[in-house]
């Protein structure tokens, strides 16, 4: 029996879904409350075979204190077992069975010049698991400069996905086979933003993402179409002759300065400096993984661009 290799992504327009919204409101100050926004959604999702591929719902809230600091939590439930009509690549529809999850955040005053907040959640992602932290800090020292910070971390386990499809090219056997493993993923990413108007016309934008990503495929398994899996030996790439495990990482950073020289006619000068790592290791060590990004190669780009407002 012979195999081919394929990573072959495909387009989905096939789409459409229902939902329903909500809401609670109150007004009216009570403890240390001031208002409180409560939402119920519930929704569905298919595409036009009708495989579904949403099913469930969520409450979410939000309460503004009478401090101004806002807090608020929310939960999503399936209600039926769901599927990926693209996880294959063209393939059978992968199924993603019945799971819940959750997320709590909070933020400080925005009225003030510094703001912090974060965003925790945890729960079920297709058959395995997810937890994930994010936070952001913004500044504001002087009302003409602006700087927001946004780290955030996820880490999956044990969550099946697609790793490759071993197509079969002989007539008289069975049909391809989709191989799956279970995922075990870390992910951290922080963007970086500021600007600062020197006047009215005149003003610089700097952004700034480093981000690094380590996979660690285990369990490895073939679907039965839009049923289960079945377990087969890590064997099966022999042929593949791809490792499916990785680490990326990458940096991506521009600066525009922007001036408006005349009434609709805008002078930009812009610098984009990217650097991007990968490799196959599938282990997320944090600090190898953040030093590699500035050790690698790296580009730089400088544009210029003139718009010129030409009135009759």
């Amino acid at each position: 029996m012979a195999y081919l290799y394929s990573r072959r992504p495909v387009a989905n327009p096939d789409y459409k879904s229902g939902w329903a919204w909500m809401q609670l409101r109150t007004t009216e100050p009570w403890w240390i409350v001031r208002k409180t926004w409560n939402n119920l959604n519930v929704g569905y999702a298919e595409n036009h075979d009708g495989v579904a591929l949403t099913r469930g719902g969520n409450f979410n809230n939000s309460v503004e204190l009478k401090n101004f600091w806002s807090v608020g939590c929310g939960s999503w439930v399936d209600y039926n077992t769901t599927y990926s009509d693209y996880e294959t690549r063209g393939g059978p529809p992968a199924p993603i069975p019945i799971g819940q999850n959750w997320w709590v955040w909070f933020e400080t005053d925005s009225r003030t010049w510094w703001q912090v907040g974060a965003n925790v959640g945890g729960g079920q992602t297709w058959d395995g698991h997810y937890s994930s932290y994010q936070g952001w800090l913004e500044l504001r020292p002087r009302s003409n400069i602006e700087f927001r910070l946004e780290p955030g971390y996820r880490a999956d386990r044990g969550v099946s996905r697609w790793v490759a499809t071993l197509e079969n090219d002989e007539d008289d056997e069975t049909d391809d086979d989709y191989i799956f493993g279970e995922q075990d993923m870390g992910r951290f990413d922080m963007t970086v933003r500021g600007t600062v108007t020197f006047s009215r016309d005149l003003t610089l934008q700097v952004y700034a993402q480093p981000f690094i990503a380590a996979v660690d495929y285990q369990n490895f398994k073939r679907l039965l179409p839009s049923e289960s899996y079945e377990y087969v030996d890590a064997s099966v790439y022999d042929e593949a002759e791809e490792e499916p495990d990785f680490n990326v990482g990458s940096l991506n950073s521009n600066v525009v300065l922007r001036w408006e020289y005349r009434p609709g006619s805008t002078l930009f000068f812009v610098w984009t400096h990217a650097r991007d790592t990968s490799g196959s290791d599938g282990k997320f060590a944090f600090n190898r993984d953040w030093d590699g990004i500035f050790a690698a190669d790296y580009g730089n780009v400088f544009l210029v661009k003139l718009n010129y407002w030409w009135s009759l």
